[in-house]
């Protein structure tokens, strides 16, 4: 349950793809018990970059288990993730190429390891996982790899919750950004940023009012972050 990286063989159209397990925030959340880090708790950090040039160049890091971009990793917690050997080449998708990496992973049902002293999670067990993942690659050598874009916008912790909650995020450059809440029918309920937002991890509370100072009502709510261009949106549960 720390961190990890493996990297594959370049394959004979160049593609090449590196592995990493990030567990420093789930190791906060579970064995030190830090509140600031309890979003985290069932969620090691996985994330992949990927090469079209034998290692040359390298795209963003994608988090493989953001639980609002990779539905299908919800409910389970994604450790030790292994990747094949190589990236296998499909064939052409008009002018790009395809490849496809098989990922083998262990869904731990409980985080952390029991053996160890002080023993930290259960000894549950836990199941031997198998995925693919497709990726597109630009056949001209001039043209960087399509970027997978980094994840700006955390899960907000803890979730539910009552009376507040800490959003987090984080902004690759200096600029203009914008941090609101609305309800389910899409109006606004609170602007907690609007203004320009060094680089870095911004931490920031909702306390469940509105822009009138007034208390909302329990149920879900999404808040929306907008910098350098782009748009993340998460969901949250306020419990009263």
């Amino acid at each position: 349950h720390y961190n990890h990286i493996k990297i594959t063989e370049s394959n004979d159209q160049q593609m090449m793809a590196v592995v990493w397990q990030n567990s420093m925030r789930a190791r906060r959340a579970n064995q030190f018990n830090d509140p600031e880090y309890a979003a985290f708790a069932n969620t090691p950090e996985i994330y992949i970059s990927i090469s079209p040039d034998n290692g040359g160049s390298w795209s963003e890091p994608l988090s493989l288990n953001n639980q609002e971009t990779q539905p299908q990793f919800v409910g389970i917690k994604p450790m030790w993730v292994y990747p094949a050997s190589q990236i296998r080449y499909i064939g052409m998708q008009g002018d790009n190429k395809i490849g496809r990496l098989g990922l083998m992973f262990y869904d731990d049902y409980t985080w952390g390891s029991s053996v160890q002293t002080p023993p930290v999670g259960q000894n549950d067990g836990g199941r031997i996982m198998f995925c693919e993942l497709e990726f597109v690659f630009p056949v001209s050598t001039n043209d960087a790899v399509t970027p997978p874009l980094a994840q700006m916008l955390h899960p907000n912790f803890p979730n539910p919750f009552n009376p507040s909650t800490t959003i987090v995020f984080t902004n690759p450059q200096t600029g203009n950004a914008s941090l609101s809440v609305y309800n389910l029918k899409g109006q606004l309920v609170k602007t907690l940023i609007n203004g320009t937002v060094n680089p870095g991890e911004h931490r920031v509370i909702w306390n469940g009012t509105d822009n009138s100072g007034k208390s909302v009502a329990s149920g879900v709510y999404f808040y929306r972050l907008t910098a350098n261009g782009r748009t993340e949106t998460r969901k949250m549960m306020l419990m009263k």
